[in-house]
């Protein structure tokens, strides 16, 4: 693999005055609504190392492919099928579920050449697994070398009615490839969604708005009810379809309409379980009611929520810090319905409406503060993006005010993390080592000419991009550090040069 130098990455500096600054670094890489406002929404997935956009259109669901520049149209699946979820990947090709209120939801599969087939029971004619009233594939998941697959199963009406959430398995080389699995859940359970695998067991959540949203494993052979109905705040706590494995704890998001979202960590054991953030992160239903998106990257949780449409990411304890401004600052945007890791970088899907907004949006993440043991805003990112010819301020502070006044401020930049990643190598009272010191990866160490004095008043140092080729998701690693009579080192970020 090539090992490009980042020399041109550090001209001389330029030391500006410090302007109110933001760690949330994101663009947006589609044209809205992929061109048309119909397309209303977008769920993302990875899959042979490219990512795919699958829309929620007035006019039928289409799936595009994305090149890194622009967005290639793949498929579309007709108007009766406006939306689909939960995109999977089962032994090595992207399975699809849609919606279809017409005649019964569908299960699509792309193989590796890019050719579509329908391939649930009815194909070629309605859906719904032989039941037009599964309107919905809410969920699928892979245990065992099976893909499971969750219904939402509704009779639509003036007011819809809920007749039980169903379980499919289907086993692609079996005589019958497609079976009904027995749940355990009642009636009045509206979808299954979730389907994640956690210690050899695939978690299921349930929609029921009379008790409240339940969570299931099944091993392949048994189910065990995981919590008791709506985590105690009963029919108020209705669904429970964000899920993700990260540091090796599994989590739920939930929707509550009374109090605002939660997120729950899974214990181990059934009915174990620690809550990590409620009340819409202390705002309320109004900005966050429902988690409908969950991911692990770079270590890190992060959620994603409807209301606000609003990015958060995990710190410990019960802390979440916001990582991403509103809506990506358009009001139109209301719910942010994935998220999901390609090319080493967070994105994020959304639903805009339309009228009057202008269509779904996909945007990009592309710095990401990290380490475990460092003061938070210890290195901030106040101005620019890392894009080529475009230039990145910094500044270097200690909110605690633990570093000696004047300090002298260093900014490093590396091209690999330290082997702990997310966290560091903690070395005493100097703090935590953040980025590798140790070739072949070069470190290259800059110096400000402006001492720091004070917390809240970080010194600022420019990092312009240059217009190289060879430098195109590179990803870079930057620390800083204060030198007085005391050393205090920064948190670290991973930038990813675009």
């Amino acid at each position: 693999m090539r090992n490009p130098s980042i020399a041109g990455l550090l001209p001389p500096l330029l030391f500006l005055l410090a302007v109110p600054g933001t760690a949330q670094h994101w663009n947006q890489v589609n044209p809205d609504g992929f061109g048309n406002p119909t397309n209303l929404g977008v769920v993302l997935a990875e899959y042979n190392g490219e990512l795919f956009g699958a829309t929620l259109g007035i006019f039928g669901s289409e799936v595009r492919r994305y090149t890194g520049s622009s967005w290639v149209f793949e498929q579309s699946f007709g108007l009766s099928n406006p939306s689909v979820f939960d995109p999977t990947v089962f032994q090595g090709e992207l399975y699809l579920g849609t919606f279809n209120q017409v005649t019964g939801c569908e299960v699509w599969r792309r193989d590796a050449a890019g050719n579509y087939a329908r391939i649930d029971p009815g194909a070629p004619g309605p859906g719904g697994f032989g039941d037009t009233t599964n309107i919905e594939v809410s969920g699928m998941g892979v245990l065992n070398n099976v893909l499971y697959v969750g219904t939402q199963h509704v009779v639509v009406g003036p007011t819809d009615v809920c007749v039980g959430a169903e379980v499919w398995s289907f086993h692609p080389l079996a005589p019958v490839p497609w079976q009904q699995v027995p749940v355990p859940w009642g009636a009045t359970t509206c979808e299954a969604d979730g389907f994640v695998e956690h210690l050899g067991k695939l978690f299921v959540g349930v929609t029921d708005e009379t008790v409240g949203c339940e969570v299931w494993s099944f091993d392949g052979a048994v189910w065990t009810q995981e919590h008791a109905a709506g985590f105690g705040d009963g029919a108020a706590q209705t669904d429970a379809r964000g899920m993700a494995v990260c540091g090796g704890d599994l989590y739920v998001g939930t929707e509550n309409s009374a109090t605002g979202c939660e997120v729950w960590r899974y214990d181990g054991a059934p009915f174990a379980w620690t809550r990590v953030a409620d009340q819409g992160f202390g705002l309320g239903p109004a900005a966050n009611e429902e988690v409908l998106a969950l991911t692990c990257f770079g270590g890190s949780l992060f959620a994603g929520t409807e209301g606000a449409a609003s990015v958060w990411r995990y710190d410990g304890g019960t802390s979440w810090t916001k990582v991403a401004p509103d809506g990506f600052g358009d009001g139109n945007n209301a719910i942010i319905g994935s998220l999901v890791e390609h090319a080493g970088q967070l994105h994020a899907g959304t639903f805009n409406q339309s009228p009057p907004g202008n269509g779904c949006e996909v945007w990009r993440h592309e710095v990401h503060p990290y380490g475990c043991a460092s003061p938070e805003e210890s290195l901030v990112i106040l101005g620019g993006t890392p894009t080529q010819t475009q230039t990145l301020t910094f500044g270097v502070d200690d909110p605690s005010g633990g570093a000696s006044s004047p300090s002298t401020a260093f900014l490093a930049v590396a091209l690999g993390p330290d082997p702990n990643f997310p966290c560091g190598t903690v070395l005493g009272s100097l703090g935590e080592l953040l980025i590798s010191v140790l070739p072949p990866n070069p470190v290259f160490v800059l110096a400000s000419g402006t001492p720091w004095t004070a917390p809240g008043t970080p010194v600022t140092v420019d990092v312009p991009v240059p217009l190289d080729p060879t430098l195109v998701s590179l990803s870079i690693y930057l620390q800083g550090a204060l030198v007085g009579t005391k050393i205090r080192l920064t948190q670290g970020f991973r930038v990813v040069i675009v």
